[in-house]
Protein backbone atom coordinates (compact mmCIF):
# COMPACT_ATOMS: atom_id res chain seq x y z
CA UNK A 1 0.00 0.00 0.00
CA UNK A 2 1.16 3.29 -0.88
CA UNK A 3 1.19 6.20 1.62
CA UNK A 4 0.30 10.18 1.06
CA UNK A 5 1.17 11.26 4.42
CA UNK A 6 0.21 15.66 4.79
CA UNK A 7 2.15 17.45 7.26
CA UNK A 8 0.09 20.42 8.96
CA UNK A 9 -3.81 20.73 10.06
CA UNK A 10 -4.34 24.68 8.74
CA UNK A 11 -6.12 25.80 5.43
CA UNK A 12 -3.18 23.89 2.63
CA UNK A 13 -3.12 20.80 5.19
CA UNK A 14 -6.73 20.09 5.07
CA UNK A 15 -7.48 21.00 1.57
CA UNK A 16 -4.72 18.93 0.39
CA UNK A 17 -6.03 15.61 2.48
CA UNK A 18 -9.83 15.93 1.31
CA UNK A 19 -8.74 16.69 -2.14
CA UNK A 20 -7.26 13.50 -2.52
CA UNK A 21 -10.21 11.64 -0.18
CA UNK A 22 -12.00 12.96 -2.89
CA UNK A 23 -9.58 11.68 -6.10
CA UNK A 24 -9.28 7.82 -4.40
CA UNK A 25 -9.67 4.97 -6.63
CA UNK A 26 -11.58 2.33 -4.97
CA UNK A 27 -9.37 -0.11 -6.76
CA UNK A 28 -6.04 1.38 -5.58
CA UNK A 29 -5.12 1.34 -1.95
CA UNK A 30 -3.66 4.45 -0.63
CA UNK A 31 -3.50 5.17 2.88
CA UNK A 32 -3.87 9.45 3.33
CA UNK A 33 -2.51 10.20 6.47
CA UNK A 34 -2.59 14.00 8.37
CA UNK A 35 -0.12 14.62 10.90
CA UNK A 36 -0.96 18.36 12.96
CA UNK A 37 0.33 19.39 16.09
CA UNK A 38 -3.09 20.39 17.15
CA UNK A 39 -6.23 18.65 17.30
CA UNK A 40 -8.25 21.62 15.20
CA UNK A 41 -8.32 23.10 12.37
CA UNK A 42 -8.60 27.23 13.02
CA UNK A 43 -10.72 29.21 10.89
CA UNK A 44 -8.09 31.96 11.28
CA UNK A 45 -10.07 34.65 9.03
CA UNK A 46 -12.34 34.88 11.74
CA UNK A 47 -9.97 35.58 14.64
CA UNK A 48 -10.26 39.36 14.89
CA UNK A 49 -13.88 38.47 15.68
CA UNK A 50 -12.82 35.94 18.60
CA UNK A 51 -10.73 39.14 19.74
CA UNK A 52 -13.53 41.44 19.77
CA UNK A 53 -16.01 38.69 21.74
CA UNK A 54 -17.83 38.46 18.58
CA UNK A 55 -17.49 35.02 18.45
CA UNK A 56 -16.54 31.81 20.82
CA UNK A 57 -12.84 30.93 20.34
CA UNK A 58 -14.73 27.19 20.55
CA UNK A 59 -16.92 28.40 17.28
CA UNK A 60 -14.06 28.93 14.46
CA UNK A 61 -12.11 25.61 15.61
CA UNK A 62 -13.07 22.46 14.26
CA UNK A 63 -11.58 19.21 15.67
CA UNK A 64 -9.50 17.64 12.49
CA UNK A 65 -11.01 13.99 12.80
CA UNK A 66 -14.55 16.20 11.80
CA UNK A 67 -12.91 18.31 8.96
CA UNK A 68 -11.30 15.70 7.48
CA UNK A 69 -13.11 13.29 5.27
CA UNK A 70 -13.02 9.17 6.42
CA UNK A 71 -10.24 8.09 3.89
CA UNK A 72 -8.11 10.37 5.82
CA UNK A 73 -6.10 9.38 9.09
CA UNK A 74 -5.16 11.95 11.53
CA UNK A 75 -2.79 11.59 14.05
CA UNK A 76 -1.80 14.62 16.61
CA UNK A 77 2.19 15.05 16.36
CA UNK A 78 4.39 17.84 16.56
CA UNK A 79 6.86 16.98 13.51
CA UNK A 80 10.33 17.91 13.82
CA UNK A 81 12.56 16.48 11.30
CA UNK A 82 11.61 14.90 7.72
CA UNK A 83 14.64 12.56 6.10
CA UNK A 84 14.11 12.24 2.72
CA UNK A 85 16.14 9.37 2.25
CA UNK A 86 14.66 7.50 4.47
CA UNK A 87 11.35 9.20 3.74
CA UNK A 88 10.05 9.31 7.35
CA UNK A 89 8.49 12.61 9.58
CA UNK A 90 10.01 12.31 12.63
CA UNK A 91 7.73 13.75 15.72
CA UNK A 92 7.09 11.29 19.04
CA UNK A 93 6.12 8.97 16.54
CA UNK A 94 7.66 7.72 13.08
CA UNK A 95 5.49 8.42 9.75
CA UNK A 96 6.55 6.61 6.79
CA UNK A 97 5.66 8.21 3.35
CA UNK A 98 5.90 7.73 -0.47
CA UNK A 99 4.40 11.01 -1.29
CA UNK A 100 4.57 14.13 0.68
CA UNK A 101 2.88 17.45 1.08
CA UNK A 102 4.34 20.04 3.48
CA UNK A 103 2.27 22.22 4.80
CA UNK A 104 3.10 23.38 8.22
CA UNK A 105 1.80 27.31 8.17
CA UNK A 106 3.75 29.97 9.67
CA UNK A 107 4.71 31.70 12.71
CA UNK A 108 5.08 35.43 13.60
CA UNK A 109 7.64 36.92 12.03
CA UNK A 110 8.74 39.10 15.18
CA UNK A 111 12.37 41.14 14.46
CA UNK A 112 13.84 39.93 17.58
CA UNK A 113 12.47 37.69 20.95
CA UNK A 114 12.65 41.03 22.85
CA UNK A 115 9.89 41.82 21.29
CA UNK A 116 7.84 38.68 23.13
CA UNK A 117 8.19 40.22 26.30
CA UNK A 118 6.09 43.32 25.53
CA UNK A 119 4.61 42.58 22.32
CA UNK A 120 0.74 40.32 22.03
CA UNK A 121 1.38 38.20 18.62
CA UNK A 122 -1.74 37.80 16.65
CA UNK A 123 -2.24 34.36 15.01
CA UNK A 124 -4.18 31.77 17.04
CA UNK A 125 -7.05 31.24 18.92
CA UNK A 126 -4.67 31.45 22.48
CA UNK A 127 -3.87 34.87 21.41
CA UNK A 128 -7.38 36.21 20.74
CA UNK A 129 -8.55 35.48 23.76
CA UNK A 130 -5.56 37.12 25.35
CA UNK A 131 -6.17 40.48 23.70
CA UNK A 132 -9.71 39.61 24.41
CA UNK A 133 -8.94 39.23 28.32
CA UNK A 134 -6.92 42.11 28.38
CA UNK A 135 -8.97 44.50 26.75
CA UNK A 136 -11.55 43.41 29.74
CA UNK A 137 -9.25 43.80 32.32
CA UNK A 138 -8.14 47.47 30.96
CA UNK A 139 -11.86 48.56 31.00
CA UNK A 140 -13.58 47.08 33.77
CA UNK A 141 -11.01 47.13 37.23
CA UNK A 142 -11.10 50.09 38.83
CA UNK A 143 -6.96 50.87 38.68
CA UNK A 144 -7.29 50.98 35.35
CA UNK A 145 -10.64 53.15 34.85
CA UNK A 146 -9.26 56.50 35.30
CA UNK A 147 -5.89 56.13 32.39
CA UNK A 148 -6.58 56.77 28.64
CA UNK A 149 -6.33 53.47 27.18
CA UNK A 150 -4.11 53.25 23.78
CA UNK A 151 -4.20 50.38 21.82
CA UNK A 152 -1.52 50.33 19.18
CA UNK A 153 -1.76 47.47 15.99
CA UNK A 154 1.46 47.05 14.42
CA UNK A 155 0.71 46.19 10.24
CA UNK A 156 -1.25 47.40 8.22
CA UNK A 157 -2.45 44.47 6.08
CA UNK A 158 -5.83 42.44 6.02
CA UNK A 159 -5.32 40.89 9.07
CA UNK A 160 -4.15 44.27 11.19
CA UNK A 161 -6.87 46.39 9.65
CA UNK A 162 -9.97 43.60 10.67
CA UNK A 163 -8.25 43.40 14.09
CA UNK A 164 -8.04 47.16 14.53
CA UNK A 165 -12.06 47.32 13.28
CA UNK A 166 -12.88 44.74 15.67
CA UNK A 167 -11.44 46.20 18.79
CA UNK A 168 -12.93 50.09 18.19
CA UNK A 169 -16.11 47.84 17.93
CA UNK A 170 -15.42 46.14 20.79
CA UNK A 171 -14.06 49.17 22.89
CA UNK A 172 -16.43 51.69 22.32
CA UNK A 173 -19.46 49.63 21.16
CA UNK A 174 -19.42 47.26 24.35
CA UNK A 175 -17.04 47.97 27.21
CA UNK A 176 -15.93 51.88 27.49
CA UNK A 177 -19.15 53.55 28.62
CA UNK A 178 -17.84 56.49 30.21
CA UNK A 179 -17.96 59.50 27.74
CA UNK A 180 -14.93 61.08 29.04
CA UNK A 181 -12.82 57.87 28.80
CA UNK A 182 -14.33 57.22 25.43
CA UNK A 183 -12.92 60.66 23.81
CA UNK A 184 -9.73 59.31 25.14
CA UNK A 185 -9.37 56.13 24.24
CA UNK A 186 -7.86 55.78 20.94
CA UNK A 187 -7.03 52.61 18.36
CA UNK A 188 -3.93 53.30 16.22
CA UNK A 189 -2.63 50.95 13.31
CA UNK A 190 1.18 51.27 12.67
CA UNK A 191 2.25 50.60 8.76
CA UNK A 192 5.98 51.15 7.47
CA UNK A 193 3.96 51.30 3.59
CA UNK A 194 1.89 54.86 5.00
CA UNK A 195 -1.27 52.95 3.25
CA UNK A 196 -3.52 50.30 4.63
CA UNK A 197 -3.41 46.97 2.83
CA UNK A 198 -0.48 47.76 0.40
CA UNK A 199 -1.38 44.42 -1.60
CA UNK A 200 -4.94 45.01 -1.94
CA UNK A 201 -6.64 46.84 -5.02
CA UNK A 202 -6.64 50.95 -4.53
CA UNK A 203 -10.45 50.47 -4.10
CA UNK A 204 -10.11 48.70 -1.28
CA UNK A 205 -7.56 50.47 0.22
CA UNK A 206 -9.53 53.65 -0.25
CA UNK A 207 -12.77 52.47 1.10
CA UNK A 208 -10.64 50.92 3.93
CA UNK A 209 -9.30 54.49 4.62
CA UNK A 210 -11.81 56.20 4.75
CA UNK A 211 -13.62 53.76 7.12
CA UNK A 212 -11.05 54.10 9.64
CA UNK A 213 -11.09 57.97 9.63
CA UNK A 214 -14.87 57.86 10.34
CA UNK A 215 -14.33 55.76 13.45
CA UNK A 216 -11.17 57.29 14.29
CA UNK A 217 -8.57 54.91 13.86
CA UNK A 218 -5.26 56.47 13.35
CA UNK A 219 -2.42 55.36 10.55
CA UNK A 220 0.92 56.09 11.93
CA UNK A 221 3.52 55.99 8.53
CA UNK A 222 6.88 54.49 10.29
CA UNK A 223 8.42 51.97 11.29
CA UNK A 224 8.26 50.21 15.01
CA UNK A 225 10.93 49.56 16.35
CA UNK A 226 12.19 48.93 20.71
CA UNK A 227 9.28 47.85 22.30
CA UNK A 228 9.47 48.74 26.25
CA UNK A 229 7.17 47.83 28.90
CA UNK A 230 4.03 49.91 28.22
CA UNK A 231 4.91 51.05 24.99
CA UNK A 232 6.91 51.31 21.33
CA UNK A 233 8.87 53.37 19.05
CA UNK A 234 7.40 54.34 15.73
CA UNK A 235 10.37 56.08 14.41
CA UNK A 236 11.53 59.02 16.40
CA UNK A 237 8.24 58.78 18.63
CA UNK A 238 7.97 57.10 21.20
CA UNK A 239 4.29 56.20 21.58
CA UNK A 240 2.96 55.01 25.34
CA UNK A 241 0.24 51.99 24.70
CA UNK A 242 -1.19 49.59 27.14
CA UNK A 243 -1.19 47.18 24.43
CA UNK A 244 0.59 46.63 21.68
CA UNK A 245 0.24 44.07 19.16
CA UNK A 246 1.84 42.39 16.72
CA UNK A 247 0.15 41.91 12.87
CA UNK A 248 3.22 43.24 10.68
CA UNK A 249 4.07 39.54 8.91
CA UNK A 250 4.99 35.83 9.10
CA UNK A 251 7.68 33.73 8.25
CA UNK A 252 7.36 29.85 7.02
CA UNK A 253 7.72 27.53 9.98
CA UNK A 254 10.68 26.27 11.72
CA UNK A 255 10.29 22.62 10.00
CA UNK A 256 11.07 24.07 6.72
CA UNK A 257 14.48 24.49 7.79
CA UNK A 258 15.06 20.88 8.93
CA UNK A 259 14.25 19.79 5.40
CA UNK A 260 17.42 19.43 3.10
CA UNK A 261 15.64 21.09 0.32
CA UNK A 262 16.19 24.51 -1.92
CA UNK A 263 14.75 27.49 -0.23
CA UNK A 264 13.97 31.12 -1.12
CA UNK A 265 15.10 33.76 0.41
CA UNK A 266 12.36 34.39 2.32
CA UNK A 267 12.74 30.76 4.08
CA UNK A 268 10.23 28.77 1.72
CA UNK A 269 10.50 26.07 -0.16
CA UNK A 270 11.12 26.61 -4.21
CA UNK A 271 8.89 24.61 -6.28
CA UNK A 272 7.94 24.02 -9.81
CA UNK A 273 4.44 24.88 -11.45
CA UNK A 274 3.47 21.80 -9.75
CA UNK A 275 4.17 22.86 -6.68
CA UNK A 276 6.82 20.15 -6.40
CA UNK A 277 10.11 20.92 -4.32
CA UNK A 278 11.29 17.47 -5.32
CA UNK A 279 9.62 13.76 -6.92
CA UNK A 280 7.02 13.09 -4.75
CA UNK A 281 7.13 15.70 -2.37
CA UNK A 282 5.17 18.88 -2.64
CA UNK A 283 4.82 22.40 -0.59
CA UNK A 284 1.66 24.12 -0.57
CA UNK A 285 0.46 27.30 1.51
CA UNK A 286 2.86 29.02 3.64
CA UNK A 287 5.81 26.55 2.70
CA UNK A 288 5.57 27.28 -0.85
CA UNK A 289 7.99 30.35 -2.74
CA UNK A 290 5.32 31.98 -4.60
CA UNK A 291 4.82 35.37 -6.31
CA UNK A 292 0.94 35.21 -4.51
CA UNK A 293 -0.33 37.14 -1.56
CA UNK A 294 0.02 34.69 1.26
CA UNK A 295 -3.48 33.73 2.25
CA UNK A 296 -6.15 31.08 2.55
CA UNK A 297 -7.16 31.79 -0.59
CA UNK A 298 -4.09 31.02 -2.32
CA UNK A 299 -3.46 27.88 -0.38
CA UNK A 300 -6.02 26.54 -0.57
CA UNK A 301 -5.23 26.58 -4.78
CA UNK A 302 -2.48 25.11 -4.16
CA UNK A 303 -2.99 22.40 -2.04
CA UNK A 304 -5.88 21.05 -4.86
CA UNK A 305 -2.96 21.28 -7.22
CA UNK A 306 -0.42 19.69 -5.30
CA UNK A 307 -3.56 16.87 -4.02
CA UNK A 308 -4.12 15.90 -7.71
CA UNK A 309 -0.35 15.56 -8.37
CA UNK A 310 0.11 13.38 -5.42
CA UNK A 311 -2.27 11.39 -6.82
CA UNK A 312 -1.19 11.21 -10.18
CA UNK A 313 2.36 10.23 -8.66
CA UNK A 314 0.59 7.33 -6.86
CA UNK A 315 -1.58 6.37 -10.05
CA UNK A 316 0.65 7.73 -13.03
CA UNK A 317 -1.54 10.20 -14.47
CA UNK A 318 -0.54 13.62 -15.80
CA UNK A 319 0.21 16.41 -13.56
CA UNK A 320 -1.76 19.74 -12.86
CA UNK A 321 -0.27 23.22 -13.17
CA UNK A 322 -0.81 25.79 -10.37
CA UNK A 323 -2.23 29.35 -11.85
CA UNK A 324 -3.71 31.22 -9.20
CA UNK A 325 -7.36 32.60 -9.41
CA UNK A 326 -7.80 35.57 -7.73
CA UNK A 327 -11.77 35.19 -6.60
CA UNK A 328 -12.02 38.77 -4.79
CA UNK A 329 -11.42 40.20 -1.34
CA UNK A 330 -13.32 40.56 1.75
CA UNK A 331 -12.20 42.05 5.00
CA UNK A 332 -14.84 42.79 8.49
CA UNK A 333 -14.53 46.29 9.29
CA UNK A 334 -16.26 46.17 12.57
CA UNK A 335 -19.48 44.84 14.28
CA UNK A 336 -21.56 46.15 11.88
CA UNK A 337 -19.41 46.80 8.71
CA UNK A 338 -17.31 45.18 6.04
CA UNK A 339 -15.57 45.68 2.88
CA UNK A 340 -16.08 43.63 -0.29
CA UNK A 341 -14.15 43.39 -3.38
CA UNK A 342 -15.33 41.65 -6.77
CA UNK A 343 -14.83 41.74 -10.14
CA UNK A 344 -13.31 45.71 -10.01
CA UNK A 345 -15.89 46.78 -8.13
CA UNK A 346 -15.67 47.49 -4.20
CA UNK A 347 -18.75 48.41 -1.60
CA UNK A 348 -18.85 48.03 2.31
CA UNK A 349 -22.34 48.31 4.46
CA UNK A 350 -24.69 45.80 5.67
CA UNK A 351 -24.33 43.82 2.60
CA UNK A 352 -21.19 43.34 2.20
CA UNK A 353 -21.41 42.18 5.97
CA UNK A 354 -24.13 40.23 5.42
CA UNK A 355 -22.09 38.45 2.42
CA UNK A 356 -19.16 38.58 4.15
CA UNK A 357 -20.76 36.26 7.26
CA UNK A 358 -22.46 34.13 4.22
CA UNK A 359 -19.09 33.53 2.40
CA UNK A 360 -17.46 32.85 5.69
CA UNK A 361 -20.05 30.45 7.68
CA UNK A 362 -20.22 28.63 4.23
CA UNK A 363 -16.48 27.65 4.32
CA UNK A 364 -16.00 27.00 7.82
CA UNK A 365 -15.75 22.60 7.37
CA UNK A 366 -18.87 21.19 9.08
CA UNK A 367 -22.37 22.02 9.88
CA UNK A 368 -22.05 22.37 13.60
CA UNK A 369 -19.43 24.43 13.53
CA UNK A 370 -21.30 26.50 11.19
CA UNK A 371 -24.60 26.86 13.52
CA UNK A 372 -22.18 27.84 16.04
CA UNK A 373 -20.64 31.14 14.06
CA UNK A 374 -24.27 31.93 12.97
CA UNK A 375 -25.31 31.52 16.48
CA UNK A 376 -22.43 33.65 17.79
CA UNK A 377 -23.46 36.36 15.62
CA UNK A 378 -26.69 36.87 16.19
CA UNK A 379 -25.95 36.80 19.93
CA UNK A 380 -23.31 39.57 19.15
CA UNK A 381 -26.70 41.65 16.98
CA UNK A 382 -28.87 41.65 20.64
CA UNK A 383 -25.49 42.83 22.10
CA UNK A 384 -24.81 39.14 23.99
CA UNK A 385 -20.94 39.47 23.59
CA UNK A 386 -19.01 37.47 25.63
CA UNK A 387 -17.37 39.55 28.23
CA UNK A 388 -15.83 36.77 30.09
Amino acid sequence: MRRILIVGGGFAGVSAANAIAAGLSPRRRIQVQLVSDSAHFTFTPLLPAVASGSLDPASIQVPLHDALGDQVEFEMDRIETIDLSEKVAHGAFEHPWDYLIVAPGSVPSLPSDAWESSVQSFGSATDAIAIRETLIHLTQTPEHSDAPLRIVVIGGGPTGVALAAELQSFLFDELIQDSRAREAAEVLIVEQEGNLLPSLPTQMRELTERHFKAKNIQLLKGQAHSPFAGGIHVDNTRIEAQLVIWCGGVKPSPLLEQIQLPRADDGRLVVDENMRAQFGIYAVGDAAHSDCPWSAQVAIQQAQVAAHNALSDAYGRSHRTFSYSYTGDILTLGRSNAAVFYQGFAFEGKAAQTLFRVIYAAQIPTSVQKLRVLRDWMGARRGARALI
